[in-house]
């Protein structure tokens, strides 16, 4: 009896939507093969005459129409478990359908071939490490036909000849015994040529499919970095000259209260008041500026050589931290960078150190260069915070992303890391440690725009 799979099953990737529409699938084909014996075993017993076992037949279809109504039940569920039913469902079909050969003429029954119907399905929707494992199992379930003795409720009368079947009235000749174990091996050498090249088109499509989405991701990433820098741009453009007007008649006030002589109270609050207009409005621009460094694109800022082991000390010693320490390699290390848009750097790192750390966790920058076919600059954060998942590792620096209450972050700082980095030749690595999280910020020395 066959399990007629007539419907191509669509690759399964990691994705779990992808996963959970090959599952479904697997389900639909499955009612689709009970469908197909219980019609095909009507059709048998009443046109072809043929003497079957239909009880042990029945109870095969009905046991595998059970099966798949528990099994229904996982399309629920997550990724591991779904690839747990799926491997369980194919091993459990090539059983079912050994069985069922065994009862309806062994391996002269002619729809031996649908073994390799399973194999191909396998080889489609599972690891290989699994598609290898169930083409050997599928060869030794066609093996051990030939060893298990014919059922005898399998016969037919002699007027009725199914090509391939085995009677009780005819033993099997030598040559056709030969005959059919030469299928077996003609199976066999198929079976692995076939679970070969789709395990590597599997591979090659899963290369293909993790490219496009990481293309995607970059489009994407550049898209919002492009709407960023367009309305930092903006909000510079437009803000600027009512700031400039602001700071004009701030600054006039201020000389003007500065010039009299009278020191009266009010005239004392106006004098305050013009002097926070005056910081209010530089750190409005200040804004303007991260924005746009944010972005990518530091307003103005030029690139200058400064010492590292310094301005690293400057950025450290403001903190005001106990648990903050730094070491440095080597104190006259220089390197060529804005040097606001380097601070920025530095301090989004130790902040979120800060924010992951807990009070008496530690946490170290440390300083080094190495040489190699150039002079790399590597600036390390360890802390001893809460670390970080696989899902939040590998997202970290996507723009936007964060894992922080509102307000209290944008996402962008570890985004504008990364961005630096690789514009001066370098690149940003976060690592799982033992205890914490470990960043690595890294800048080739002699790297010039």
């Amino acid at each position: 009896m066959p399990t007629n799979y007539d419907i191509t099953v669509p690759p399964a990737p990691e994705h779990k939507h992808t996963l959970n529409t090959a599952f479904l699938w697997l389900l639909r084909l499955r009612w689709g093969a009970v469908i197909c014996q219980t019609l095909l075993l009507i059709a048998v017993s009443l046109f072809l005459k043929i003497s079957l076992p239909i009880l042990i037949i029945f109870i095969i279809i009905v046991f595998e129409a059970v099966s798949n109504l528990l099994l229904a039940h996982y399309k629920e569920a997550g990724p591991h478990r779904i690839n747990q039913a799926v491997v369980v469902i194919m091993f459990l079909d090539v059983s079912l359908l050994a069985l069922l050969i065994h009862y309806t003429g062994g391996p002269m029954n002619p729809f031996t071939f649908l073994f390799l119907v399973h194999i191909v399905i396998g080889s489609l929707i599972m690891p290989p490490r699994w598609s290898w494992t169930l083409a050997v199992f599928t060869m030794s379930c066609y093996a051990v036909l030939f060893l298990l003795p014919p059922h005898s409720g399998a016969a037919m009368s002699s007027s009725q000849l199914l090509c391939h079947h085995q009677s009780t009235a005819m033993p099997i000749s030598a040559a056709m015994r030969l005959h059919l174990k030469g299928m077996w091996l003609a199976f066999a050498i198929t079976s692995i040529f076939i679970v070969f090249f789709v395990s590597k088109i599997q591979e090659s499509l899963e290369e293909y499919q993790q490219t496009i989405n990481h293309l995607q991701r970059a489009r994407e990433n550049s898209e919002r970095l492009a709407a960023l820098a367009t309305l930092a741009a903006g909000a510079a453009h437009e803000l600027s000259t009512p700031l400039a007007a602001i700071a004009v008649a701030a600054g006039e006030m201020q000389h003007t209260l500065n010039q009299d002589n009278q020191q009266d109270e009010t005239r004392q609050e106006l004098l305050d008041d013009t002097i926070f207009i005056k910081d209010r409005i530089k750190a409005c621009k200040d804004i303007l500026g991260q924005m746009s460094s944010d972005a990518g694109h530091p307003m103005g800022e030029q690139t200058i050589s400064f010492n590292l082991a310094a301005c690293l000390r400057e950025i450290v010693k403001s903190y005001k931290h106990d648990s903050l320490s730094l070491k440095v390699e080597d104190e006259s290390l220089t390197a060529n960078l804005p040097p606001q848009t380097f601070r920025r750097v530095i301090r989004s790192l130790i902040n979120n150190s800060i924010d992951a750390c807990k009070d008496g966790e530690t946490i170290t920058i440390s300083c080094l260069s190495e040489k190699g076919h150039r002079e790399m600059i590597y600036i390390k954060v360890n802390d001893e915070g809460c670390g970080m998942d696989e899902e939040t590792l590998a997202r970290a620096s996507d723009p936007f992303f964060t894992t922080k209450e509102p307000g209290k972050g944008m996402g962008l700082g570890l985004f504008l890391a990364k961005t630096v980095a690789r514009r001066y030749g370098g690149d940003l690595q976060i690592q799982k440690i033992n205890r914490g999280t470990r960043v690595i910020w890294s800048l080739a020395r002699d790297h010039r725009l």
